[in-house]
């Protein structure tokens, strides 16, 4: 699948997962605090930047976030924090959120890097064969 395929794919799934994650944690919000209900998010922002790339994992981090803050910290419902606990499992959320989307950048570069490298060696090969055949 090519790149813009991938990111047409992934990135939809990464803002309707966001949302649905943080709809779906809502059980959870009396049981424990915000800042550790921000892991799972955190988690499926990594698998986003895994399987989409980088700007899926972006996607990821700034509706988790948003989805964190809206669904799971005081006030519900709104997107102002009355928590300074809340604030900052939120910028953490965020800020790790893109340094995941940072590095689903620099994976999607290094496979680039070696599918073409791979594709040149193949190209080679069957040069040396042609020779030697």
């Amino acid at each position: 699948m090519e790149r813009w395929e991938r990111t047409r794919v992934w990135a939809p799934v990464a803002a309707m997962g966001a949302l649905a994650l943080g709809s779906a944690l809502i059980p959870l919000r009396d049981a424990t605090s915000a800042s550790n209900l921000a892991f799972v998010f955190m988690a499926f922002t990594i698998i986003m930047a895994e399987l989409g790339g980088a700007l899926p994992a972006l996607v990821a981090a700034v509706v988790s976030a948003m989805s964190l803050n809206f669904f799971l910290t005081e006030p519900y419902h709104t997107l102002s924090i009355s928590k300074t606990d809340d604030l900052i499992a939120f910028l953490a959320l965020a800020g790790c959120g893109l340094i995941a989307a940072a590095f689903g950048s620099r994976r999607e570069r290094w496979s680039r890097s070696a599918r073409r490298a791979h594709e040149e060696l193949t190209v080679l090969r069957q040069l040396v064969d042609q020779v030697h055949g």
